[in-house]
């Protein structure tokens, strides 16, 4: 475990350890390759000067067998400001590879240089990027070393330096100076607060979790808000409190999504947990419940073929199709459910097609039911038998049986979430 706790903790250099890796056959090879990837990543400052207008450097950086060098400098408002520009594309690309190397989330973008005719390109990273905890230490410890240059130098006071290389030693997480909290509540879930008095950092908060896609308001019955906030007022101190579905989202996001986002979501992930973590086992576990359910929305892609047993009995059954839709009526919204399978035993095999309907009560519980028929092949007794076969293939284990209905509750509704097409229809994945 603690193998792999270190190759976790040596991500930014995923590049080199790829390569690394390749030879690998069991967990006890692992730490000895991540320590000679972690060898690989070197930063040092160099030509420190104080002529001109600020505090300026070269910074080194080698990592993955690549170099580059950069400028760094400290501007009047005390920001540590990374630079790197030049007229050839490839360069800048490769600057921004090795900067990617070590963590630092670098772009390359491009601007026109009017008094030489030309384009230029260009990579920038403040103190936050240069700083995340997700930058290698070699680097964040070679910035520490500029800013003691700076304090000797006088360009800025004891107080500031120790801020920054406070900063820059214990690694800024993810989302910035944005922390959320972790704690158990009587009931058992796991309230997840960002909570400040300062209006600006609730709304930053709110946005980051907007940009995954989460939302803080919709309409409908079936509309699901993954958090909510407050804005400080009067002394009263704001909140963005993530909902137990926000944080299923999260988990999900961080396994199946795509691109930026799933990155971005994994390290929340994990900057969650951690919080938890340092709460107490009890709500590190209830926490990774809520992720391991939102890892199993919409990954039963029908058709689906499984053995299950009701009553004692064994049998076969093919998922063919499951449709899924909101249907409104009036003022009410039904979530409706159509399943179509056929169902062997023995050498029986029946058709069957069967609609759930969900339903939430004012207080926003989820219960729903399919109906049972006394004409259907073989009477009431093997309809239902049937049914349940196929809400167990589809991942149901619990409902209340009555005269003419299989009862479903919100626990049968969150095993359906696993199924893609029912997920989708309620905007979850």
């Amino acid at each position: 475990m603690e193998a792999r706790r270190l190759a976790g903790e040596a991500l930014p250099l995923l590049m080199g350890l790829g390569r690394l890796l390749e030879k690998v056959e069991n967990e006890q090879q692992i730490y000895p390759k991540v320590k000679e990837l972690i060898k690989m990543a070197r930063a040092r400052v160099e030509r420190f000067t104080t002529e001109g207008k600020r505090p300026r450097a070269r910074l080194i950086i080698e990592a993955d067998g690549a170099k580059a060098e950069y400028s760094i400098r400290l501007d009047k408002n005390n920001t540590v400001r990374l630079h790197f520009v030049t007229t050839d594309r490839e360069e800048a690309e490769r600057g921004a590879a090795v900067l990617r190397a070590v963590g630092v989330k670098a772009e390359v973008k491009k601007t026109y240089d009017k008094n030489h005719n030309h384009d230029v390109w260009y990579i920038v990273a403040t103190t936050n990027a240069l700083a995340s905890e997700t930058v290698h230490e070699a680097v964040r410890r070679a910035v520490v070393e500029f800013l003691e240059l700076c304090r000797e130098a006088g360009a800025i006071g004891v107080g500031t330096y120790r801020y920054l290389a406070t900063k820059l030693e214990k690694g800024v997480p993810e989302w910035g100076e944005i922390r959320f909290s972790a704690a158990l509540t009587k009931s058992g879930t796991v309230a997840v607060v960002y909570r400040s008095k300062d209006l600006q950092s609730i709304r930053e908060a709110a946005n980051s979790l907007r940009g995954l896609g989460m939302r803080d308001s919709c309409e409908g019955k079936w509309c699901v808000v993954h958090f909510k906030t407050r804005e400080p007022e009067g002394g009263r101190l704001g909140y963005v409190r993530i909902t137990v579905d926000g944080l299923k989202y999260i988990g999900w996001l961080a396994l199946h999504g795509g691109g930026e986002a799933r990155e971005r979501a994994r390290w929340l992930k994990e900057m969650l947990l951690k919080e938890a973590g340092a709460k107490g086992g009890g709500v590190r576990r209830r926490l990774m419940q809520y992720f391991r359910k939102g890892e199993r929305w919409g990954t039963i892609k029908p058709p689906v073929e499984r053995e299950v047993e009701v009553e004692g009995r064994r049998l076969r059954v093919r998922v063919e199709a499951v449709e899924a839709g909101v249907e409104r009526v009036g003022t009410k919204e039904h979530l409706m459910v159509k399943m179509r399978a056929r169902v062997l035993e023995g050498w029986r095999e029946a058709v069957v097609e069967k609609w759930a309907k969900f339903y939430k009560s004012s207080g926003g519980e989820a219960s729903g039911y399919v109906n049972i028929h006394a004409g259907a092949e073989g009477g009431r007794e093997a309809d239902y038998v049937r049914t349940a076969a196929v809400l167990k293939a589809l991942g149901v284990e619990r409902w209340h049986r009555a005269p003419r209905q299989i009862r479903l509750t919100s626990g049968a509704l969150e095993a359906l979430m696993g199924v893609e097409p029912v997920c989708r229809a309620v905007g979850l994945c």
